[in-house]
């Protein structure tokens, strides 16, 4: 009785955690590439009407992000078809914030699924040992203050399709591999999972910008830790290595999609090489890897939440007392160490993938996501291992202890503060207005990233206001900021 009033206590939590979420990402402003991509803007329209970068490969052809097709179809086709839905609920202006908040709401659901299931070894959505860490990761997640550092789901709806959402799918690979060698392998696989597994590493290659490098990264250091964990299997009973022998102790799953992954992950890269938005923003390697250096530092301790969420796992795992492992369940202490070797590969190699004025640092929150994802599965595996490897007051004591780190966080993001009531305004001001040109009396960001002073660069957003029928006559706007210090 005690144990299900706990998990009915923790399926409220994380239930009321993620409604939160949903009314906080409703009060989100729009940012400013959603526009271009899902109307989409003449410089996108390359990579929709060529999916798979053939031009690239055969013609040399250069344009914008030959290698992220999937990422800009994904977004083109959801903010396509939701909004509409949506507005049968609420009105036309409210339904493109709220397709928004739905979007990253599910994708936050799933990212806590995803994470919960592997830190607790189950897919029982019920039992404590899902639920216990997926109470701690579910407040992990930030909206507000610290989304700068731990924002694994981005403010941006667009980057949260192209840097989060890929993310997560990578994860649910991972994920769905590893529950397949759980209950035996590729050859109980059905036909319909066999093409997702084999059919989702294409998807992802070519989508969100960090997917190529985790896979390169993640994809050997795994398959290194396979065989590693059984090389004794890898010589015969002379003491001779056998190289078959070594290529049968890793999975027929992982080596098929492992495969795939590699493989097409080399080839967007090598496309990227003809991405028309890189050709813009040259700035030396060296140059690269000195900008990241300086500020390593400070994003590692500007802000106490970051060394507070690397930190609480590493004394948890040192005060777990004689974890009980179930079959197949690799140890924490190993996936510590993969975790720590895979942010130093990738945090070394992140200066290759290239340059952006935007991101004159390198490294920052949007380019560390993978890194989140592997420090928020490590928190709530430790929080889980932890609780339940202890009994009388050192349990007590490791509750509280999980309960302390997880209200920290949870305390940092309970605001309810409206971000974009300004520019809800604006839009009811375009939604009314009679003109073909309308001046903003507001020095907000409407659909955009800077106030828009040059009516020509709010075409776009008027053409996918009047697609999703929230306003009627405008053609143009445009702002004119009383100074540049009101800018927002």
């Amino acid at each position: 009785m005690k144990t299900k009033t706990v998990s009915i206590l923790l399926g409220i939590i994380i239930v009321a955690k993620l409604f939160l979420t949903f009314i906080q990402q409703g009060r989100i402003s729009l940012d400013g590439d959603m526009c271009s991509i899902i109307i989409p803007s003449e410089s996108y329209k390359p990579v929709m009407k060529d999916p798979f970068a053939v031009n690239v490969l055969l013609n040399n052809k250069i344009y914008a992000s030959p290698n992220r097709s999937f990422a800009h179809w994904t977004m083109y086709s959801y903010f396509r078809t939701v909004p509409f839905f949506l507005q049968l609920f609420t009105n036309k202006i409210d339904s493109i914030y709220a397709s928004a908040a739905l979007a990253k709401t599910l994708i936050q659901a799933f990212f806590i699924f995803l994470l919960a299931s592997l830190a607790g070894n189950t897919n029982n959505i019920r039992s404590l040992d899902f639920l216990i860490p997926a109470a701690v990761i579910s407040f992990l997640f930030q909206i507000y203050d610290l989304n700068s550092v731990l924002g694994l789901i981005q403010s941006s709806i667009t980057y949260t399709f192209f840097y989060s959402l890929p993310l997560c799918l990578i994860l649910y690979l991972f994920h769905s591999l590893y529950f397949l060698e759980k209950n035996g392998g590729w050859k109980n696989a059905g036909i319909f999972r066999k093409s997702i597994l084999i059919l989702l590493p294409v998807f992802l290659s070519l989508n969100g910008p960090l997917n190529t490098g985790v896979a390169i990264i993640a994809c050997p250091l795994i398959l290194l830790y396979l065989i590693w964990k059984n090389r004794k299997q890898m010589y015969n009973s002379e003491g001779n290595l056998q190289l078959k022998q070594t290529y049968q102790l890793v999975p027929k799953s992982v080596r098929i999609v492992f495969s795939i992954f590699i493989f097409f992950s080399m080839y967007s890269l090598y496309i990227g090489k003809n991405n028309a938005e890189s050709l813009n923003h040259t700035l030396s390697l060296p140059e690269r890897y000195h900008r990241m250096i300086e500020v390593l530092p400070e994003f590692f301790t500007g802000n106490i939440a970051m060394p507070i969420l690397i930190l609480f796992p590493v004394i948890s795992l040192f005060f777990t007392d004689n974890f009980i492992h179930k079959n197949d369940f690799i140890p924490a202490k190993n996936i510590a160490l993969g975790i720590f070797i895979f942010t130093l590969v990738y945090v070394a190699l992140l200066p290759f993938g290239g340059y952006r004025v935007y991101r004159p640092t390198i490294l920052r929150t949007d380019t560390f996501t993978p890194v989140l994802v592997c420090l928020f599965y490590l928190a709530g595996r430790t929080s889980y291992e932890l609780i339940q490897s202890n009994s009388g007051w050192k349990k007590n004591l490791s509750i509280v202890w999980t309960i302390a780190f997880t209200v920290y966080f949870g305390m940092w993001d309970i605001s309810l503060y409206k971000q974009n009531r300004y520019e809800r305004a604006a839009l009811q001001t375009l939604a009314k207005s009679t003109e073909k040109m309308v001046e903003l009396k507001t020095d907000c960001t409407v659909m955009s990233w800077v106030p828009l002073t040059d009516y020509r660069e709010s075409e776009l957003n008027c053409k996918l206001l009047k697609y999703w029928g929230a306003i009627q006559t405008p053609d143009f706007y445009f702002q004119k900021p009383d100074s540049p210090d009101k800018l927002k």
